[in-house]
């Protein structure tokens, strides 16, 4: 029952990682220098430009759509670039709340279904005890 409810939780975790989307390049190197200068300068004006941010922008929407397993990972990349994002701080927090209590019903569920799958065992055993001559 132990080893279902891990392998359950291992998956979910997978399911998590795999599913960020989008492009997964990097802006040119001319352009990133100028982000971090802006950022290390003007740390109110970063933040407010990270709104532009491509992964912001998906992680906000993503938020809203409740759409947290896709949403987490696209978040957590967002942080990382603007990590003085109160709305990006906020999501992530939400999408990390909204994943472990979604992993927890499963877990729960599908502990529950071992236990219903272990009764109707324990009663069909029964059954073939009660009719063996």
């Amino acid at each position: 029952m132990k080893r279902g409810v891990v392998m359950l939780v291992v998956l979910l975790v997978m399911f998590v990682g795999c599913t960020r989307q989008g492009d997964e390049s990097t802006p040119a190197e001319p352009e990133k220098e100028a982000l971090e200068s802006t950022k290390e300068a003007l740390p109110e004006e970063a933040a407010k430009a990270g709104e532009e941010d491509p992964d912001v922008k998906s992680c906000l929407q993503l938020v809203s759509q409740a759409k947290f397993n896709e949403a987490l990972p696209v978040c957590l990349e967002a942080l990382k670039k603007h990590p003085a994002n109160e709305r990006v701080k906020e999501a992530v927090e939400t999408a990390k709340a909204a994943v472990a209590e979604a992993a927890a019903a499963a877990t729960d569920a599908a502990q529950a279904t071992q236990e219903a799958a272990e009764e109707k065992v324990q009663g069909a055993m029964g059954e073939a005890a009660g009719m063996a001559p």
